[in-house]
């Protein structure tokens, strides 16, 4: 694969992944919004403190979105 076609790729992947977090949160799916982040991924909202891992994301968003 070339640079540019896996540079392609990448950028499909993450508009993908764009795509499902804005149709989660649209639902108030606060589970397929989490699902998008990696295991270690980290919520920075605002001021608030850090959210790190998957888990605990999808814990935050559920909550907000009830």
């Amino acid at each position: 694969m070339t640079p540019i076609e896996r540079r392609l790729l990448d950028e499909l992947e993450i508009q993908k992944l764009a795509a499902a977090y804005s149709h989660a949160v649209m639902r108030l799916d606060g589970s397929a919004a989490g699902a998008v982040y990696a295991e270690d991924g980290v919520l920075c909202a605002f001021y608030y403190p850090d959210i790190v891992g998957r888990q605990a994301v999808t814990e935050a968003l559920t909550r907000t979105f009830k």
